[in-house]
């Protein structure tokens, strides 16, 4: 029994260390990998450190460089049943680009990172998926 606490502390201690792993990787800009042949815009998202998140909309052949749109919103990176768990919730719906809702994180490191809506949303449409790469 007395070798159980310190594995059990141990253990506790890796865990919660890999969340923040993971938060440490989210933090930054993100591209959004186009998934439709010819886009009229792109999407740049910034998680920040202090679980804030904004996503720039920018049309693909604007000149000047100016975001079209800029939503902000709240974001919360979990741990459940050995999967990570992104939750988003904007303050203001973007129409068309769903994002609020539970999201699998499917792949997170320095350079690539790849999201999946884990259930449909009330309009009824169906599961998305998100892929970006670091800025």
């Amino acid at each position: 029994m007395r070798k159980f606490w310190p594995v059990l502390i141990i253990t506790l201690i890796f865990f919660s260390s890999c969340v923040d792993r993971k938060t440490s990787f989210l933090i930054g800009k993100w591209e959004e990998v186009p998934r439709v042949v010819e886009p009229s815009r792109f999407y740049i998202w910034t998680f920040k450190d202090d679980n804030n998140f904004t996503i720039e909309t920018y049309a693909i052949d604007s000149t000047d460089g100016e975001p079209m749109a800029v939503n902000e919103g709240e974001y919360n990176l979990d741990r459940k049943s050995m999967e990570f768990r992104l939750t988003l919730e904007l303050k203001q719906d973007m129409g068309g680009h769903p994002v609020n809702g539970e999201w699998w994180v499917d792949e997170l490191d320095r350079t690539i990172f790849k999201m999946t809506r884990e259930s449909a949303d009330s309009d009824g449409n169906p599961f998305v998926r998100y892929e970006f790469v670091k800025l």
